[in-house]
C-alpha cells in the first residue's frame, strides 16, 4: 500500500500562476494554463522527488470569488480541503500586480489555518518587480520569496526551502507500474466524475449538472482488495465542431491523451438517454490505443419500471450499437445511489490480467488446426484459397498474435476478425484487444 506522503498545496488568488508553478515543479503540463481567471477548479495532484526527499504538490482553484456562480462554491471548498489536508503551505502571490486587498484575505485564511507557509513572490522576472516584492512582508508571512514559474528562476530554491520546512514523514511509494491506470472517458455529463467520488465515498472532483464542469485531468490513487489503482477523471469530449474556445480544446487534448497512457478506460455512458455519434467516436478512439476498456452504463437508478428482462434488453442494444467492442463487459452504475461502483474496480482488476494472459505453442497449433477444418478462409482476390501455417503469440500487454500463410492468395479481413472472436470464446482475453497480424510465408 502507498505510504502517505506529506503534501505541499499552491494557495493563492485567482491568476497568480499557481497551476504554472505547478506544471515547473513537477516538470510536466499536468494542469491546464489559462490567462483566464477560474479555469482550475478541482484540486490536482503531483508527486515531487527532490534531491531524494518525496511530497505530494497539490495545486488549487483561486480562493476569490472569480469563477462561474454554478462552480465558486465549490472551488473554494476544494481550496479549502487542500489546506486542511496540507503539511505546508506554498502561498503565492504575483509580483507584477503588487499586494492586493484578496492577498490580505488569503493571508488572514492562512493565519487561521495555523499551517507551515512559504510566502512565494511569482513573476519576479526583472530587478525592478524583484524590488516590489518587498511590498508584501505587509502581510505579516515571513520573507516573501521571489520565483519566476514561467522561466524558472527561483523554483529551485523554493524546493530547497519545502524541504527543509517539511516533517521527516514516510518516503516509501508503491511503484506505479504495479498500479492499474484506469481512464475514465466520456462525453459531457455522464456522470464520470460522480463515478469517481462514489468509488472513494467522497467528494475528491467537483460534480455539476452543467456539462464541461471537469478541466483539468485528474491522477487519483486509490488502494482496493491490496491492488493499487490510479483513477483518472477527464473532461467530457464533445463533438468538434461543438468546441468554440481554446480551453475546452486543452482539455479534450489531455482526456485524448489520458486514453493513450490507461491500461484500462471506462467508457462511461448515460443509459438513461440514446446512445449516439460521440459515444461511438470515443470507443473508436479507445479501439485505436489498444487499451482494454469496460463500457459503464451509468444512471441506472433513471430506469423506471425494471424487470427480470430489463437489463438483458439493454446488454443487446448495446452490444448492437458497438459491435466491435462486444468482448467489453457491461457494467450497469448508478453512481447517484452507489450502485456497483466498486465493481468497476474488480472487473479492471479482471480485464488487466486478461493483458497478460499467454497461450502456449501447442495449444494454438490445436486451435488453428480445428479451426481449419470447421472453417477453412475462404477465396479473397486469388483463386486460390489461403493455406494457413501457423499461429503464435509473440506478446502480452496487449496480446499479440502472429499468423504465418502462403505468399500469393489474399486473406479478407473478415476472417481475420472471425479468428479473434475464437480466440476468445476459446481462450477469453474479457475486456482486452487482440491484435494479429499476417505474415507471409515467403520460402
Amino acid at each position: 500500500m502507498t505510504s502517505k506522503l506529506p503534501q505541499v498545496a499552491i494557495i493563492g488568488r485567482a491568476n497568480v500562476g499557481k497551476s504554472t508553478l505547478f506544471n515547473k515543479l513537477c516538470e510536466e503540463k499536468k494542469a491546464i494554463v489559462s490567462s483566464i481567471p477560474g479555469t482550475t477548479r478541482d484540486r490536482n495532484f503531483a508527486k515531487i522527488n527532490w534531491n531524494g526527499a518525496l511530497f505530494e504538490l497539490v495545486d488549487t482553484g483561486g480562493v476569490d470569488i472569480v469563477h462561474d456562480k454554478a462552480f465558486e462554491e465549490d472551488v473554494i471548498k476544494q481550496a479549502k480541503v487542500a489546506l486542511a489536508e496540507a503539511d505546508l503551505v506554498l502561498f503565492l502571490v504575483d509580483a507584477k500586480d503588487g499586494l492586493m486587498p484578496q492577498d490580505k484575505a488569503v493571508a488572514g485564511l492562512l493565519k487561521k489555518a495555523r499551517k507551515p507557509v512559504i510566502l512565494v513572490a511569482n513573476k519576479a522576472d526583472s530587478p525592478r518587480l524583484k524590488r516590489q516584492v518587498e511590498d508584501f512582508y505587509k502581510l505579516g508571512l515571513n520573507e516573501p520569496l521571489p520565483v519566476s514559474a514561467l522561466n524558472g528562476s527561483g523554483t529551485g530554491d523554493l524546493l530547497d526551502l519545502a524541504v527543509k520546512s517539511l516533517k521527516p514523514g514516510p518516503q516509501i511509494i508503491e511503484p506505479e507500474d504495479q498500479a492499474i491506470k484506469i481512464a475514465v472517458i466520456g462525453r459531457p455529463n455522464v456522470g464520470k466524475s460522480s463515478i469517481i467520488n462514489a468509488i472513494l465515498g467522497k467528494e475528491r472532483v467537483i460534480t455539476s449538472p452543467t456539462p464541461y464542469t471537469t478541466r483539468d485531468s485528474q491522477d487519483i490513487e486509490i488502494t482496493y482488495q491490496d491492488q493499487p489503482y490510479i483513477l483518472v477523471d477527464t473532461a467530457g469530449i464533445r463533438k468538434k465542431a461543438k468546441i468554440t474556445n481554446k480551453l475546452e480544446q486543452y482539455s479534450v487534448a489531455q482526456s485524448l491523451r489520458s486514453i493513450g497512457r490507461a491500461d484500462v478506460s471506462l467508457l462511461v455512458t448515460d443509459v438513461s438517454q440514446p446512445l449516439g455519434f460521440q459515444d461511438s467516436h470515443l470507443a473508436d478512439e479507445i479501439l485505436k490505443s489498444s487499451a482494454s476498456v469496460i463500457i459503464i452504463a451509468n444512471k441506472w437508478d433513471l430506469i423506471p419500471s425494471k424487470n427480470e428482462s430489463t437489463i438483458n434488453k439493454f446488454i443487446k442494444y448495446y452490444q448492437t450499437f458497438f459491435p466491435y467492442l462486444s468482448f467489453a463487459p457491461i457494467v450497469f452504475t448508478s453512481a447517484m445511489e452507489g450502485q456497483r461502483v466498486k465493481k468497476i474496480l474488480e472487473v479492471a482488476r479482471e480485464v488487466y490480467d486478461e493483458r497478460f494472459r499467454e497461450i502456449t505453442d501447442n495449444a494454438l497449433d490445436k486451435f488453428l488446426s480445428n479451426l481449419m477444418k470447421k472453417h477453412p478462409p475462404a477465396r479473397g482476390k486469388g483463386t486460390n484459397h489461403p493455406r494457413l501455417y501457423g499461429l503464435k503469440q509473440l506478446s502480452t500487454n496487449p496480446p499479440e498474435f502472429e499468423l504465418v500463410k502462403d505468399l500469393k492468395s489474399d486473406l479478407h479481413i473478415s476472417y481475420i476478425r472471425f479468428m479473434e472472436n475464437q480466440l476468445r470464446a476459446k481462450f477469453g482475453f474479457l475486456g482486452t484487444p487482440i491484435i494479429i497480424k499476417v505474415r507471409k510465408l515467403t520460402n
